[in-house]
């Protein structure tokens, strides 16, 4: 006979009838129930965006036509400005996956689930989707788009996105899926406009007080460059001062192109030469720990991971298997190699992987908080937004690295600044954690709402 406590067995029953095209068992364990519900494809028709052609790629000219990808897509929001361009060549070969005012995208490979409805596009610009989203256009005029994307960001909706994955190596969802998605019991327009109202609310409070929030980190930045004697030169992209000519004494390192010598750099470092400053390579030493398999108990950190201009950390979920990775520890340093205009530079709190696209470095003759805020500092990006290179994937290159200048104040008057900067950032963190609670308690009051409809 078998000893020890007995197991209880995980066993799940379904009527024939009521089962679908596929077998699985946790999907139908965790099904929720879908009585008065409605099929997507009833009220909408869905199709599929298109990536850039091979051989082809966004273009550094302002254009009349933007490509829209997920890492665009913000919460309910696209920055239109902030978009990659593309030529009319690529946009003439990509037209049929133009994506219109008050259409819904919804991400369906990579990170899954990301909605926004398409709202304010400017008028003398046109979308191209990426491949990795459906594009949804409402066919029922008594649905507003921006109740059914508020439909889609729902728990119920969500956990039918995420039942009809296809676990890859990318997570993927097909738009015959998405067409079968059940909604909850869509209101009266007038009832649709008090939950559009509510969430409108909560949006533009929300974008106040980030923005107070972000007015605290600006604050900081202005501090650092104030006690260190730093002005900043303003960027000049004028013809005329886009030829210019300059000394090959004032060449860094082995760059002799236009970009890493331009007058905007020269006057930076004509500023830092007047004071105390000194090149990255000389503060601090990378470390290179090589690893190719993770642990259960190893964090990973890639460069989603990271927040811009912050430096949070933000969890996302646990990473099965690497190809390679670097091993960093607390304390340490992660600097961007990749799309360094992002400002992803992270001082490790935990012992953790991360991503080959990251330097690991440690500080040396400097404090680590103080370097850590320089790195996220105007100051740097000034540098590197001129130093990288490539159109698709832009990086910056190991010796450019090696030559942002860094000022070098003494010691204790890098302690100083340091620590004044982290009471300011944490005003501005308690500003975020309270705005993203009372927005998420609207989103709860708003999901109760849709489901009593």
């Amino acid at each position: 006979p078998l000893r020890g406590p007995r197991r209880k067995l995980n066993i799940c029953q379904i009527h024939r009838s009521k089962i679908e095209d596929r077998f699985d068992p946790l999907y139908y364990k965790d099904k929720p129930n879908f009585t008065n519900f409605i099929k997507l494809s009833k009220i909408a028709m869905v199709s599929g965006g298109k990536r850039i052609p091979l051989g082809m790629s966004y273009t550094k000219e302002q254009t009349n036509y933007l490509y829209l990808r997920v890492a665009d897509m913000l919460d309910n929001d696209v920055a239109y400005s902030s978009l990659n361009h593309i030529d009319s060549d690529v946009f003439n070969i990509l037209k049929r996956y133009e994506i219109s005012e008050d259409d819904i995208a919804l991400s369906i490979a990579g990170t899954i689930g990301k909605v926004v409805c398409l709202k304010n596009i400017p008028t003398t610009n046109r979308v191209i989707l990426t491949e990795n989203c459906a594009k949804i256009q409402i066919t029922n005029n008594s649905i507003l788009p921006l109740y059914l994307t508020l439909l889609f960001k729902s728990s119920v909706v969500q956990k039918q996105i995420e039942l009809n994955c296809i676990q890859t190596t990318i997570p993927k969802i097909g738009l015959d899926r998405i067409r079968n998605l059940s909604l909850p019991h869509i209101p009266t327009q007038k009832e649709q406009m008090v939950v559009i109202n509510l969430y409108i609310n909560a949006q533009n409070q929300r974008k106040k007080n980030l923005t107070e929030a972000q007015g605290f980190i600006d604050n900081s930045d202005k501090y650092l460059l104030n006690e260190i004697g730093i002005t900043l030169p303003q960027k000049d992209n004028s013809l005329k001062n886009r030829i210019f000519t300059t000394s090959f004494r004032n060449v860094i390192g082995n760059r002799i192109d236009p970009l890493a010598n331009s007058p905007i750099l020269e006057s930076l470092r004509s500023n830092l030469s007047n004071s105390s400053f000194t090149y990255l390579k000389n503060i601090v030493t990378e470390t290179k720990a090589i690893e190719t398999e993770i642990n259960p108990t190893d964090i990973y950190v890639g460069l989603e991971n990271i927040e811009s201009n912050t430096g949070k950390y933000i969890p996302t979920e646990t990473k099965d298997s690497i190809s390679s990775a670097l091993r960093f520890k607390k304390g340490q340093i992660l600097f961007p190699k990749l799309r360094p205009y992002l400002n992803k530079v992270y001082l490790a709190e935990f012992d953790g992987l991360c991503s080959t696209e990251f330097h690991v470095f440690d500080a040396k003759n400097i404090d680590v908080h103080f370097l850590h805020y320089c790195l996220l500092s105007k100051i740097t990006l000034a540098q590197t937004s001129n130093l990288m290179t490539g159109n698709t994937l832009p990086r910056l290159q190991s010796s450019d690295i090696a030559h942002i200048l860094i000022p070098n104040p003494p010691i204790e008057k890098q302690k100083e600044i340091a620590k004044h900067i982290q009471n300011i950032r944490n005003q501005a963190k308690q500003l975020e954690t309270d705005a993203e609670t009372k927005y998420k308690q609207a989103m709860q009051k708003i999901e109760q709402m849709i489901m009593k409809c």
